[in-house]
């Protein structure tokens, strides 16, 4: 007459102590009854996004990991990809990295030598172009859980 029902697992409170596995097991358990469908659909993405996103959140320092966004190279790149748009309408010919490189770096327009000029242009174009290039090719999730 009693059949075997599934364990119910014991809501935590702030009162009751609960071991680190017990609590890991009571999280598990949670995210299976409230994500199915995309545990279904790929649990091993699901899995790496719960673990990087708990990773996030028990940062040390309480930063996002990686080398902080320049806002320079932001505003490189978002004149460069206007000026590929531009292209791409053929309302330009080719693109000016010169005022790109103006807005990588202010002091690229005051630069007399043009030595110094060479390689600040260098780099500013390696910066924007390889900015654009992770921005495309990076997989981003786009469905926020």
């Amino acid at each position: 007459m009693n059949s075997p029902a599934a364990p119910k697992t014991r809501v935590p409170d702030a009162l009751s102590p609960m071991s680190v596995p017990a609590f890991a097991k009571f999280v598990a358990a949670e995210l299976r009854s409230r994500f199915p469908a995309a545990l279904a659909r790929d649990p091993e993405a699901f899995r790496k996004r719960v673990l990087r996103l708990v990773d996030q959140a028990l940062s040390l320092d309480g930063r996002a990991p990686g080398r902080p966004r320049d806002a320079g190279i932001d505003a490189g790149h978002a004149l460069y990809q206007q000026q590929r748009r531009e292209m791409a309408m053929r309302t330009r010919r080719r693109l000016n990295w010169p005022a790109i490189a103006s807005v990588v770096c202010p002091e690229f327009k005051s630069m007399t030598d043009p030595a110094h000029r060479r390689v600040l242009l260098a780099k500013s174009r390696h910066s924007v172009r390889m900015r654009d290039r992770r921005t495309s090719t990076a997989r981003t999730v786009t469905n926020p859980d």
